[in-house]
């Protein structure tokens, strides 16, 4: 039977991607697990793979188009086997769907990173079950690891009522007012001395490493500020992961420092120097150096 090969979504927060080019023509042959593309998202440069043995029969986005992610991009088939272009290329779900699911099915689906507007549901009103969820990972040739570097989810809370209206309201003002930056000065002369002593010590850290620790520990004590509204939920992560942003030529990248509520100060500065260090090398960022944060300084 035709495979699909999808744009993966690596993180909960990616939405497009762009495919770069193209390692395999159209009815070249290709193995499992073979990289046969490249393509790029916001965060990281990463590789497309095939979902099985056979031939790429169809390829249906072009290098250089940005597309929604889990748009098919190509399709593998046996050789000889027919493919129809009209088949396989849909348009992106609305994001006015509602999606009906198990806990059982979102659970799956965030570790192969399926959008659940993509799957047909068979359970009672149209409810999405865990075995919806796996067949379509079958006909979609996924694999776990697309999501499973997100964090863990703490918790779901329902936006309900105002707290939904609220949720709505502050989504459209952030689309389409323009943003402003608020400026505070901080007392840090404590903070510079306990650096000078361990410094002195033989323990350097950065004060980057600092900010990332002090956020850390204020986001154990305030944990629904560690949480992202996904559709009608606000999702609170277990896991406190801190992005850090990193220049580099292209731009800004946000490589992230896992379990940082965990590590101490050193452990952090040596993880971001080498996270900058990757970031500006000629391999760059993999796609989990970025992917999991749930903050960001």
């Amino acid at each position: 039977m035709p495979w699909k090969v999808v744009m993966p979504r690596l993180d909960p927060g990616m939405k497009t991607g762009k495919l770069i080019k193209w390692l395999k023509r159209e009815g070249e042959p290709v193995k499992k697990g073979e990289e046969i593309a490249t393509a790029e998202g916001e965060k990281t440069t990463f590789p497309i793979e095939s979902p099985a043995d056979g031939v790429l029969a169809k390829i249906l986005v072009q290098e250089g188009e940005e597309v929604p992610v889990l748009t098919v991009l190509a399709v593998v088939a046996a050789p000889g086997e027919r493919i129809s272009e009209e088949e396989y290329r849909r348009e992106p779900p609305s994001e006015a769907v509602e999606v009906r699911a198990s806990p059982a099915a979102r659970r799956l689906a965030r570790e192969y990173g399926v959008d659940l507007r993509e799957v047909r549901g068979t359970g009672p009103g149209g409810r999405i079950t865990r075995e919806d969820v796996l067949r379509y990972v079958e006909s979609a040739g996924l694999k776990a690891g697309l999501g499973e570097e997100g964090p863990r989810v703490l918790k779901e809370i329902e936006l309900t009522g105002k707290r939904g209206t609220i949720a709505r309201r502050l989504t459209e003002s952030h689309r389409e007012i323009p943003s402003v930056t608020l400026v505070m000065r901080a007392d840090m002369s404590k903070a510079l001395k306990l650096r000078r002593r361990e410094s002195a010590e033989g323990r350097k850290f950065s004060i980057t490493a600092l900010v990332v620790k002090a956020v850390a520990k204020a986001l154990e004590e305030h944990k629904e500020l560690n949480s992202s509204v996904v559709g009608d939920k606000i999702v609170v992560y277990e896991e406190i992961n801190v992005g850090v942003a990193v220049s580099i030529p292209e731009g800004l990248v946000v490589p992230v420092v896992r379990d940082a509520n965990k590590k101490d100060l050193m452990q952090i500065t040596r993880e971001i120097e080498e996270l900058a260090s990757k970031a500006r090398s000629e391999e760059g960022l993999s796609p989990r150096d970025v992917s999991g944060g749930t903050f960001t300084v």
